[in-house]
């Protein structure tokens, strides 16, 4: 896990052959969230929560993952302290991010 500020992050790992792992793995660790967030008055706002995978298979991958009985959303491309994240560990978003940024900040 990584905390800066109040955005979490929670990854995990795992070979191609246990792949199928990753649902229980991470569900169990999103419960233990929810039950910290109980315990320190503190809630999970889902509407800016999602998971996103990282994999250069082919085939695709995508576990159900749930968070107090809501399913969170997956997503392809993450923004995470201003890096744009993308699920095939391409740099092309990041690029095109810096890139608008940057116009932006010309034409103004």
């Amino acid at each position: 896990m990584a905390l800066f500020a109040d955005d979490l992050a929670i990854w995990c790992s795992t070979p191609k052959r246990d792949q199928s792992k990753l649902n229980t793995i991470l569900n169990l660790t999103l419960k233990r969230l929810h039950l910290w967030c109980i315990e320190n008055n503190m809630t999970v706002n889902l509407k800016k929560t999602t998971c996103q995978f990282f994999t250069l298979n082919r085939q695709p991958f995508s576990p159900q993952l749930v968070y107090n009985g809501m399913p969170v959303q997956q997503s392809d491309v993450s923004i995470y302290l201003g890096c744009a994240l993308d699920n095939k560990l391409k740099w092309t978003k990041h690029a095109e991010l810096v890139v608008s940024k940057a116009r932006k900040r010309l034409h103004s």
